[in-house]
């Protein structure tokens, strides 16, 4: 696996403007067809939109060639692998979902109109002749891009009464990432980059980590228990304890423990809150954190009697007082 550094300088990163990519809270529930498979893919697929959005949005094939090979090393997998292919080639499962359109019209450059209002691209075909061809013998004519579909523009479901309702569900596209944040969650590159250079974090801890921070901007922090977690992204509770703790470790994520302690004989039991942390936070190498307190059938039992006890001396004291 590529260290951090050695991906900043492939990639070309300029830290100052290239970090923020907004990603669709929806593409959780559009990548609900590939539970099927094992939930690694699942992670995967949202990873390699997110990079390809990426990519596309700061029109990095101007600056690099950079092919399925290429991204499949950055994400984490050997490059020659050929098991993903069924969801990353042309007419494969993202461009079936509509996600994402293999195309071999790419952007060479990024702009903002004079105003700053409206994000523009100049694409492979919108320039010279000339200069088409240079582009050309460096990429190949065969060379493609995935065009990130949801950034451009993303289907949003029309609210309509009961008795409408019968008719079907009924859709308006609206404008995409790009130029409409609403209902979307901020992923920094660099939380990528840090992902992708950890060999127990990689396209899983980023997946669960985005999750988690849309959860955030949307609740501040977010109250659930992990087989709830692992059940909203499609992954096994024990993947998802997995990296969680290893998240954790990084303090890529904070835990706020909303009980003392955990007993399987404790009833109204709360569950913990989770908050991410940015990136400036996290840690290089691994931290101790405080984990919740394991109390048995027995103690607990104990304590809570003691709990008792405690009350009724003290009513007896207020009795005696008043």
């Amino acid at each position: 696996m590529m260290t951090k550094e050695e991906i900043y300088k492939n990639l070309k990163l300029k830290q100052k403007y290239e970090v923020k990519v907004y990603m669709p809270n929806e593409i959780f529930d559009n990548l609900i067809s590939l539970k099927g498979h094992t939930s690694k893919h699942i992670a995967f697929a949202y990873t390699y939109y997110y990079f390809i959005t990426w990519l596309y949005r700061y029109a990095k094939y101007d600056q690099f060639v950079i092919n399925k090979q290429q991204i499949l090393s950055y994400l984490g997998y050997n490059e020659n692998t050929s098991r993903l292919d069924y969801i990353i080639k042309k007419n494969g499962v993202l461009d079936n979902m509509g996600l994402t359109i293999t195309t071999t019209n790419y952007p060479v450059y990024a702009s903002y109109e004079t105003d700053g209002a409206e994000l523009n691209f100049t694409l492979l075909e919108d320039i010279d002749k000339e200069s088409q061809k240079q582009y050309k013998n460096r990429h190949s004519n065969k060379y493609t891009i995935k065009y990130p579909v949801l950034a451009f523009e993303r289907p949003q479901v029309l609210k309509s009464d009961e008795e409408e309702s019968n008719l079907g569900t009924e859709y308006e596209i609206v404008e995409g990432t790009f130029y409409d944040i609403s209902n979307t969650h901020l992923v920094d590159f660099r939380v990528f980059l840090f992902c992708m250079s950890k060999n127990d974090l990689g396209c899983t801890a980023f997946y669960i980590w985005s999750y988690l921070q849309m959860k955030k901007q949307i609740f501040n922090k977010y109250d659930a228990v992990l087989q709830r977690i692992a059940d909203e992204t499609y992954l096994s509770e024990k993947t998802v304890e997995r990296y969680h703790n290893a998240m954790r470790g990084y303090n890529m994520i904070e835990v706020i423990h909303n009980q003392k302690y955990f007993s399987l004989a404790l009833e109204n039991r709360k569950a913990n809150s989770h908050i991410t942390n940015t990136f400036e936070s996290f840690k290089k190498d691994k931290i101790e954190y405080k984990k919740m307190e394991v109390v048995s059938v027995e103690k607990h039992l104990k304590l809570e009697e003691n709990k008792k006890q405690n009350k009724k001396r003290q009513k007896e004291l207020d009795d005696f007082i008043n």
